[in-house]
């Protein structure tokens, strides 16, 4: 074909041989050597966490999500309504392991141990693309000893995936350009469309590539395009179909928007992953970030609705504030350059020193590899295809700082890191081994400035490990040990002492000891530290309701309640404290039809059913000691309509009893006699309707 280069011109083209078979005996058994060194890494660690990470068999957060929507896909159950909100193929591919090998999570682990091998040998072929074999293996070397990479590994996240079909999409698209056969440019699309449909992301860097493809291309570039793109959307097309029968358009997933404003608000610190003003946890952050949107828009939205609501006011604020938001990116790319690994979910430095010991000890870390990618990039800088390997770095690392900065975002970074840092430790003996006393010089100072700046962790940055241990305290609640629960909080907390949510599980925790005093001490610690956390008050809540304190307890549940007006549970709150100061005379009508609108509003915003039932019970039981009959009786059919009998807790029926007094109160015997026979006829054993 006219547009494919000659054998010649790939030779002159390529700066060492492009395959595995042409390396020679010795290179090969080094490249064994090194694959085989990272499988026993990775299986080592995979056997430690499984030994000792309390959350291995019992994942939270993303990983707990990612099992159940792959959980469900094997089982052929929908696990959310809608179009993606977060992209597919993680959890299917979970699944598919799921299928052929059981829902254990031992198994997906050591999937995920052979490809994060598979990388490493990824990181050897696209090496040898742009450099010598000597590079390539050292690169190779680099990524089976990069500690976050085997790490993920254990972990039930995307970046095994993203990693895998990062590093295969920058091989595929460096030979493509060498000899842009249709085999090799559909297989470079396809490589990136897949990483797009495991994160997003990736669709900037696909598009960079095309680009550079097009530009370096001999021949009918249009073609090779056109080729190219449509691996891009082999991959993405059934996806966006899905989301089109489900009713919404979104070419991969509707998460975008909130993940934008997430890492674009005026309280953002750059790595917090958190919607402000919402729960803390995954199905709590999802319907509370919902919940805001609707009521800033006034009606109920699709979900590419709710995503568009997200990148309007991140767009309004950029423009309302312009200098804070430049302020913002500036500390976001300051954070993607630090050595310090931010968790997300979880503290990752300390998940890993702790529950995957081995991993400790490897040498190449995100500190190490990058100020020896800046030589190695300069290194390469005249070589064929080295400006591919920059462009993927950049539009990558730029979509991280436009959303927000964690150790699991950058992942992705690590295999492209690793061919560059190869490359700049040849640089460094060559020039040593060369005596280039100029060379060598510019070289150092390079190296210690980006050293100098990976490692200077600034003091917003919180590194005392506190997390860890709290989060450790968090696994033994759910294992029933609150004992080792306090242990590990009180470890937190010497390490830092004013993490809010610390305070408030310690208090949790001394509750259910029946260490009431000092579970009041921790709760009151917990609302001092963060007065506009809701979960925060809300433990103060029901510590005060159980010690009595009926004025602290209303006087947390109104700060509660203002500081997420939406908030169901908040609501709730309010309305088991008011109806508690009502039994005792102690609540004045202006807070009872405070409390009432407050419950009024829970239930409607309420999303879950039980969330709403609660709200509408506790305004019938605020009705009833008011006497206000009508409130009663609509407050009780509302809950009543929530529940189907019999339920095990006899709410239904509680219910219905508040509604059928409600109706002899307000002098409608003959509805409630009515009412009454009707559920007798339809239940019998319900004795208590006799009496009606």
């Amino acid at each position: 074909m006219a547009w494919a280069m000659s054998r010649r011109r790939v030779e002159a083209a390529a700066s060492a041989g492009v395959s595995v078979a042409s390396a020679t005996k010795g290179e090969r058994r080094a490249l064994v050597a090194i694959l085989a060194t990272a499988f026993i890494v990775r299986l080592v660690a995979v056997l430690q966490a499984r030994a000792l990470n309390p959350d291995f068999f019992e994942p939270q957060m993303d990983a707990l999500f990612h099992v159940e929507w792959a959980r469900a896909i094997a089982d052929g159950r929908e696990h959310l309504d809608g179009p993606f909100f977060r992209a597919p193929l993680y959890p299917l591919f979970l699944a598919g392991v799921f299928k052929l090998l059981g829902d254990g999570l031992l198994l997906p682990r050591l999937v995920q141990v052979a490809i994060g091998v598979g990388t490493c040998g990824l990181a050897f072929l696209a090496a040898r693309q742009v450099a010598s074999t000597r590079t390539a293996l050292l690169a190779a070397l680099l990524c089976a000893l990069c500690p976050m990479l085997a790490y993920f590994e254990t972990e039930l996240l995307l970046p095994v995936l993203e990693c895998f079909f990062g590093t295969l999409g920058l091989w595929a698209a460096l030979r493509a350009r060498t000899m842009p056969s249709a085999g090799r440019l559909l297989t470079a699309g396809l490589a990136l469309g897949l990483a797009c449909i495991v994160r997003p992301n990736f669709l900037v860097v696909a598009i960079g590539l095309a680009c550079w493809l097009t530009a370096t291309a001999h021949g009918a570039r249009w073609r090779v395009a056109a080729l190219y793109l449509v691996g891009v959307l082999l991959p993405i097309a059934p996806v966006a179909l899905v989301n089109v029968r489900e009713g919404d358009f979104a070419l991969v997933a509707t998460q975008g928007g909130v993940n934008l404003w997430i890492g674009n608000n005026p309280q953002s610190d750059g790595s917090t992953a958190i919607v402000p003003g919402t729960r803390p946890d995954w199905w709590g952050g999802f319907e509370d970030s919902i919940a805001q949107a609707e009521a800033a828009e006034g009606r109920k939205l699709a979900p590419t609705e709710v995503s568009g609501h997200y990148t309007r006011a991140t767009l309004a604020w950029w423009s309302a504030e312009p200098l804070a938001a430049l302020r913002l990116m500036a500390w976001k790319t300051r954070l993607l350059l630090l050595d310090h690994e931010l968790g997300n979910n979880q503290d990752d430095a300390y998940y890993l020193a702790t529950y995957t010991p081995i991993l400790s000890w490897l040498p190449a870390r995100f500190g190490v590899l990058l100020p020896l990618a800046v030589v190695g990039l300069w290194a390469l800088r005249r070589r064929p295809g080295s400006s591919a390997l920059l462009l993927v770095l950049c539009a990558y690392a730029a979509t991280i700082v436009l959303f927000f900065v964690c150790a699991r975002f950058r992942a992705p970074l690590l295999p492209w890191l690793a061919i560059a840092a190869a490359a700049g430790l040849v640089q460094l003996v060559e020039s040593l081994r060369e005596r280039r006393g100029g060379a060598l010089a510019g070289q150092g100072v390079v190296l210690a400035c980006v050293a100098a700046l990976a490692f200077a962790t600034p003091d917003a940055i919180d590194t005392s490990g506190s997390q860890g241990p709290w989060q450790a305290g968090v696994a033994a609640v759910r294992r029933g040990d609150d004992v080792s629960a306090l242990r590990s909080f009180d470890e937190s907390l010497a390490l830092k002492d004013r993490l809010w949510i610390v305070h408030k599980d310690r208090a949790l925790c001394l509750q259910r000891l029946g260490r009431l005093d000092e579970a009041r001490a921790a709760a009151q610690r917990a609302t001092e530290l963060a007065p506009r956390e809701v979960d925060a008050q809300r433990t103060r809540v029901a510590i005060e309701l159980q010690a009595g304190n009926l004025a602290a307890a209303w006087q947390a549940a109104r700060a509660a309640i203002e500081a997420a007006p939406l908030s169901s549970a908040a609501a709730y709150d309010v309305g088991r404290v008011a109806v508690a100061l009502s039994a005792a005379g102690r609540l004045t009508d202006a807070e009872r039809a405070q409390a009432a609108d407050s419950l009024a509003s829970g239930a409607r915003h309420a999303r879950e059913p039980q969330a709403a039932f609660n709200c509408h019970y506790a305004r019938a039981e605020l009705a009833r000691l008011a006497d206000d009959q009508q409130m009663r009786f609509e407050a009780a059919t509302a809950a009543a309509a929530l529940y189907v009998a019999p339920d095990a807790a006899g709410w239904y029926w509680k219910a219905q009893e508040q509604r059928l007094e409600a109706l002899v109160a307000s002098g409608r015997k003959l509805q409630a006699t009515q009412e009454a026979r009707e559920l007798l006829r339809l239940h019998p054993q319900v004795g208590w309707l006799r009496r009606y």
